[in-house]
């Protein structure tokens, strides 16, 4: 039988050995199957608006719904504040999509520069419903 490990604590642990044929297959996954942080801009996204009318955009929101039932993260976000993100979520009935409301940053300090979302991938409005 294989050697034990004995912890600080005086428990022992079997030594675990794992078969290469046993080793976990890694699988690239798609976009809807990855677990993500999406942040999800307000105005000509979520809403169209047209002098005092807000029109929503029906594909973006079943994008924010498909993508909060696969568990991702959702932040809602806005040049025009917390609040106003957090109003227009409240009035397409999909505030509680959101992790939270944010305005836009101003400023970002962070050591990639203007590198920080080369890793993101960007999604319009328009091919919402393709993802």
């Amino acid at each position: 039988m294989g050697r034990s490990i004995t912890s600080l604590h005086g428990q022992y642990f079997p030594a675990f050995r794992r078969h290469p044929s046993k080793r976990p297959v890694k699988r690239k996954l798609t976009l809807m199957q990855q677990r993500h942080v999406i942040f999800i801009d307000v105005d000509d996204t979520l809403i169209r608006t047209v002098g005092s009318t807000r029109i929503p955009i029906t594909s973006s929101i079943e994008f924010v719904r498909r993508r909060h039932a696969a568990g991702d993260q959702l932040y809602c976000w806005s040049r025009g504040g917390a609040e106003y993100s957090k109003e227009i979520a409240r009035s397409l009935g999909i505030m509680a999509c959101f992790n939270a409301f944010l305005p836009k940053p101003d400023l970002v300090l962070d050591d990639r520069g203007k590198k920080l979302l080369d890793h993101c991938k960007f999604v319009l409005p328009g091919n919402a419903a393709n993802h």
